[in-house]
C-alpha cells in the first residue's frame, strides 16, 4: 500500500499546466461561434481591403503566402463576393476576383460540414480566366485530401497564424475597434483547436489512465463512505432524509413541524476539493418573510454566525457554519458531525422550532 501511495504522489505531483480560462468573445455572446456562414461573412469583411478595418491587404497577402509554393498570384485591386451562384445553381462561398477580372481565387469554406461540393462547377464558373490565373482553396478546420488537384487545402489555423505573423506591418494604420474584432475572430477560430495545454493534459491522462481511473474509484468509494456517514447522522438523530436527495449533500427534516419546512442541510462536496471543508445549515424553506424576521429578531444576538439568505425559492439559513475536514475523522465522520451538531446547533434547533410553532407552523 505504501508503494502505491508513493506512486500516486509521483503521478499527481507531475507538473501540469494550470487550468485555462477562456473569456467570451463577441461570437460567443451572439450565440453563433461555430456558424459557417458567419465565419464566411467575417472572412469577406477582412479580405475586403476597402473596408474600414484598415488592414488593407493583410488577409489576402497572408493567403497568397500560404499557397505560393503551389501557385504564384498577385493582386493590385480586387473584389470579394459571397455566395456566388453558378450556372448549375451552386454557390461559391467566397470569390476573390481581380478588378480587371483576369484572376480569381475560389474559396470553399468548411467548418464542420463534409467536403461534398461540386468543385469542378465552381472552377468552370470563370471560363474566361486562364487556368494559370485561377486557384481554388478549400479552407477547413483540419487538413483534408482534396481530390481536385486545382484546389489547395489550408486550415483556418494556418491562415490565422500567418495573419498574426504579418499583423505588425499593418497594425499602426488599422482601426483600433477592428483590431479587437480581429482578435476575437482569431480567438474564436482557436476554440476549434486543442491548445498545447489541453494536449498535454490528455497526453498525461492516457499515459496514466489506469492509475487515474483507480484514483477516481478511490474517490468514488471515499464519497460514498462520507455520504453513508452523513446518513448515519440523520438516523442517530431520528430524523428522516428529505425527499430531495443529492450526490454531495443530505437534508434531514424535523418531524415536529409540518411540511418539512425546517431541516439540517449537510454539504460535503468541498471535502473533496482543496478547501477540505464541509457545511452544516439549520435551514428553513417556504417560510413567510414576516415569520423569518420574527425568528431572526429573537435569535440574532445569541448566534453570531446567523446568516439570512434571500433566494427566489424563499430559503433561509437560520444558522450556518463551515468546518475544516480532518482526515483522521474519516472512519467515524458521523461522530464528528454529531458532536458539532450537539455543540453548535442543537439548542438553536429547539429555539427555532419553538418560535415557528408559536407562529402556527
Amino acid at each position: 500500500m505504501k508503494e502505491l501511495e508513493i506512486e500516486y504522489k509521483e503521478i499527481l505531483n507531475k507538473e501540469i499546466s494550470k487550468q485555462e480560462k477562456r473569456e467570451k468573445n463577441f461570437l460567443d455572446i451572439a450565440g453563433m461561434p461555430h456558424y459557417e456562414n458567419v465565419n464566411s461573412n467575417l472572412l469577406q469583411f477582412f479580405f475586403d481591403y476597402t473596408e474600414d478595418h484598415g488592414f488593407k491587404d493583410l488577409f489576402l497577402t497572408s493567403l497568397l503566402e500560404l499557397i505560393s509554393h503551389k501557385k504564384d498570384l498577385s493582386f493590385v485591386d480586387w473584389t470579394i463576393a459571397r455566395e456566388v451562384r453558378t450556372i448549375n445553381d451552386k454557390r461559391i462561398d467566397l470569390a476573390i476576383l481581380s478588378t480587371d477580372e483576369d484572376k480569381v481565387i475560389i474559396i470553399e469554406n468548411k467548418i464542420y460540414h463534409l467536403l461534398n461540393n461540386d468543385l469542378n462547377d465552381y472552377w468552370n464558373h470563370y471560363p474566361l480566366i486562364l487556368e494559370e490565373n485561377k486557384v481554388g482553396i478549400v479552407l477547413s478546420l483540419y487538413s483534408l485530401t482534396v481530390k481536385d488537384a486545382r484546389y489547395i487545402n489550408i486550415t483556418h489555423q494556418q491562415l490565422c497564424k500567418r495573419v498574426l505573423k504579418n499583423l505588425g506591418d499593418y497594425i499602426l494604420n488599422a482601426n483600433h475597434k477592428y483590431v479587437v474584432y480581429l482578435k476575437d475572430f482569431i480567438e474564436n477560430i482557436n476554440t476549434f483547436y486543442m491548445s498545447d495545454t489541453q494536449k498535454n493534459k490528455l497526453k498525461f491522462y492516457f499515459e496514466h489512465i489506469d492509475k487515474i481511473n483507480e484514483l477516481s474509484k478511490i474517490k468514488e468509494d471515499a464519497t460514498n463512505h462520507i455520504l453513508r456517514q452523513v446518513t448515519i447522522v440523520g438516523e442517530t438523530l431520528g430524523l428522516p432524509i428529505h425527499a430531495k436527495r443529492s450526490m454531495d449533500r443530505r437534508y434531514f427534516t424535523f418531524p415536529e413541524l409540518k411540511g418539512g419546512i425546517l431541516y439540517y442541510a449537510i454539504f460535503v462536496e468541498d471535502i473533496f476539493t482543496s478547501e477540505a471543508s464541509f457545511r452544516i445549515i439549520l435551514e428553513g424553506h417556504d417560510i413567510e418573510d414576516e415569520i423569518q424576521q420574527f425568528v431572526i429578531d429573537r435569535i440574532s444576538d445569541k448566534y453570531q454566525n446567523l446568516e439570512h439568505i434571500d433566494t427566489p425559492h424563499n430559503y433561509i439559513h437560520f444558522l450556518r457554519q463551515d468546518y475544516d475536514f480532518k482526515p483522521e475523522d474519516t472512519a467515524n465522520f458521523s461522530k464528528a458531525v454529531l458532536d458539532i451538531i450537539e455543540r453548535d446547533f442543537a439548542e438553536a434547533r429547539k429555539e427555532v422550532t419553538q418560535l415557528l410553532k408559536e407562529k402556527g407552523l
